[in-house]
């Protein structure tokens, strides 16, 4: 999860709204549950984003963009919506949740990651 609210010096929590730039695709440095394993690099796809959309963390509001295939979705109140890959890769000054999924090439296990 990114890290998008700051307490400022009067105390209270404030939105931060600076650019995050983000790939379809990044490799994760991944451990298992068994120390005695070495982590190993996976690469993983960006499966959905979570944007927050308001001037403060205390108003405002969520929507999801989601991958299926090569098609983006936007997830909002009023319905789903295609959307593309060059829209979402504009979402960075709002965007909340990164998910990532992958699968490891050498043990062929499932990964996920926020």
């Amino acid at each position: 999860m990114l890290v998008r609210e700051a307490v400022n010096g009067d105390g209270d929590v404030i939105k931060i709204k600076s650019f995050v730039e983000f790939e379809q695709r990044r490799n994760f440095l991944v451990h298992d549950a068994n120390p005695q394993k070495d982590p190993q690099m996976v690469m993983m796809e960006l499966v959905a984003v979570v944007c927050h959309f308001g001037a403060s963390v205390q108003t405002g509001h969520c929507v999801a963009y989601t991958r299926h295939g090569d098609e983006w979705l936007e997830c909002n109140d009023t319905g789903v919506e295609v959307s593309s890959w060059a829209e979402v890769a504009k979402l960075g000054e709002e965007a909340y949740i990164l998910l990532f999924d992958g699968t490891s090439q050498r043990s062929g296990t499932v990964n996920t990651c926020v």
